[in-house]
């Protein structure tokens, strides 16, 4: 019995962290779905989401107003999530140069000012970005293209941070491999999850949000329960800096599982292959398996403590577990010493945090404590 534990639960693991790759690779041998792409300028509407951005909102706000699109096709609106700093102040000063400043007064959080913003909008498409995130020039015409074709209702860009330090180790490494299976998502179908920092929909196939649940996640069920295809464009790049620390990488990854659960328990019939066919198995397999693997690799430690004296091959592998997660320990140890992040001793502590996020979106999730008001981090 516990053999058979310690089996599956490697098993699971692999799926979730290789397995799904090679998975993707398979599909898209077989029924790869590039976008019907070409030049499109429809009428777009950009919502910047801003709370107590005074500090880089006139940034964005100038990187917004210098994208290569048609001025006369496109609307600026800064949405105000109860700023009680100079956000709307600085954005007022604007006004004159076609920029739209929605002040909500009550900080009720992202997706509220996303709701009340939308139905204020004229474009025929939708792009949301976060006040932090700088546009490259072309991301909004890159995006449109897509939109050319008829079956696509969502399109989600690429989001790069430029911290040196970052781009060597932990969520760096994290955010490639998402965008790269993201980009296999893509070509065999829709992707599973957008980037807040840039994404883009169809305002026809827009639908009020609930406040417990995440935009990015919440807009691409939704395209895809509605027929239409949910995709990722690399070359349409969003930059930002990474300023969350270790301690709110959990909580951050916590809020995420928890209240992603809540959405995937309301649109259950996603996993009915039946109905999405791949799309099914891709959520089962990337994010299911992955929101359970702490469970996996709590099931392998203690599973192969107990299978230890019958054969040398759980020796081996238990002996590698335990110097996974001493080099997980160690980098609190040499980042309090040092203060710097060296790949050997960040990338276990990244993993084995991110499993610990997950495990404290459960209890949250079970406990029904996820937030839902949106706070930056600076």
């Amino acid at each position: 019995m516990l053999q058979m534990i310690f089996i599956i639960s490697i098993l699971c693991l692999f799926t979730t962290y290789s397995g799904y790759i090679v998975f993707l690779y398979a599909v898209r041998l077989f029924c790869k779905k590039p976008a019907a792409k070409k030049q499109y300028f429809p009428h777009v509407s950009i919502i910047i989401n801003a709370h107590n951005e005074a500090q880089i909102i006139r940034d964005k706000i100038e990187n917004t107003l210098s994208l290569d699109y048609p001025s006369d096709k496109l609307e600026i609106v800064v949405s105000s999530d109860g700023s009680d700093d100079k956000t709307v102040e600085i954005s007022k000063e604007y006004e004159f140069r076609r920029v739209k400043v929605f002040d909500y007064k009550e900080h009720k959080g992202k997706v509220h000012a996303i709701n009340q913003s939308v139905r204020k909008t004229s474009g025929e498409i939708i792009v949301f970005t976060d006040a932090n995130a700088m546009l490259d020039r072309k991301a909004v015409m890159l995006l449109t293209k897509n939109f050319s074709d008829d079956k696509v209702g969502c399109v989600c860009g690429r989001l790069c941070y430029k911290n040196p330090e970052t781009n060597q180790v932990g969520e760096n490494f994290y955010k490639r491999y998402e965008n790269y299976l993201r980009e296999l998502e893509s070509q065999t179908g829709s992707i599973l999850s957008a980037e807040g920092s840039l994404f883009s929909i169809r305002k026809s196939l827009f639908h009020e949000i609930p406040e417990a649940f995440g935009e990015d996640v919440f807009l691409v069920y939704l395209t895809v329960q509605k027929n239409k295809r949910a995709i990722f464009e690399k070359e349409a790049v969003s930059v930002e800096d990474f300023c969350i620390s270790e301690k709110d990488q959990i909580k951050r990854r916590a809020r995420v599982v928890s209240r992603n659960l809540v959405m995937l328990l309301k649109n259950i019939s996603l996993l009915n292959p039946f109905l999405f066919g791949i799309y099914s198995l891709k959520l089962l397999f990337h994010k299911v398996f992955r929101w359970l693997s702490p469970f996996f690799l709590i099931a392998v430690f203690f599973t192969n403590m107990y299978l230890l004296k019958n054969y040398p091959f759980y020796v081996a592998i238990f002996v590698l577990q335990v110097l996974f997660y001493v080099l997980a320990c160690s980098h609190m140890i040499f980042f309090y010493l040092f203060h710097k992040k060296r790949p050997l001793f960040y990338i276990p502590y990244f993993f084995a945090a991110s499993n610990m996020g997950m495990l404290l979106g459960f209890f949250y999730f079970f406990m029904n404590r996820s937030p839902i008001k949106w706070n930056i981090a600076r």
